[in-house]
């Protein structure tokens, strides 16, 4: 274990463990600081991208207004996901907001199956459900069901209660699902 993953940093009352604890810690706390899972995100490298998604989900809670959200969504989607970082994801227990980065991780390792799996059924109530469906439709478009991800892609784009942060990610992925030259 590195000096940095064994460091025990105290976030706005949330001490102790490590980054999963932490996490696990402030992705309960309904009034959680964003720059408390920035915090988690820069001192503990391997859970940087559950720490990034938890983040972005905190700034589109407190309305996002200079797109900051948008750019760790981004930044989680295109990057390298490995088992580590999914391991953590899934020990966050079984809140939305936990399974948001679950869903988001196993959609940038590139593993279509469990995003269905962990979507199934989802439907827009609120920005963290849009942010599941979008998920799903990039999932679902790029095992080749693209009549379905159309569906869930248009049922995000049309919902007005999803967050222009949301629905403008949403749109994103569409189109990286849609002209992904690995598309099945």
């Amino acid at each position: 274990m590195s000096s940095v993953a064994s460091s025990v940093t105290p976030i706005r009352g949330h001490a102790g463990g490590g980054p999963v604890e932490q996490l696990q810690a402030l992705v309960t706390d309904p009034v959680a600081d964003p720059e408390a899972f920035d915090t988690v995100a820069a001192t503990h490298p391997e859970a940087w991208a559950a720490a990034t998604v938890l983040a972005a989900l905190a700034r589109i809670v407190d309305d996002d207004r200079d797109g900051t959200a948008g750019a760790q969504l981004d930044a989680v989607a295109g990057g390298d996901v490995d088992d580590d970082a999914l391991t953590i994801a899934g020990q966050l227990g079984v809140t939305v907001h936990a399974r948001v980065s679950a869903v988001a991780l196993s959609s940038a390792a590139r593993r279509h199956s469990d995003v269905l799996a962990m979507t199934h059924g989802v439907d827009v109530v609120d920005d963290v459900t849009a942010l599941l469906l979008s998920y799903r439709a990039t999932a679902l478009a790029r095992v080749g069901m693209v009549v379905g991800a159309r569906e869930a892609a248009d049922r995000v784009l049309r919902s007005r209660r999803s967050h222009p942060t949301v629905r403008a990610f949403a749109r994103r992925q569409r189109h990286a699902a849609w002209s992904d030259d690995d598309m099945v």
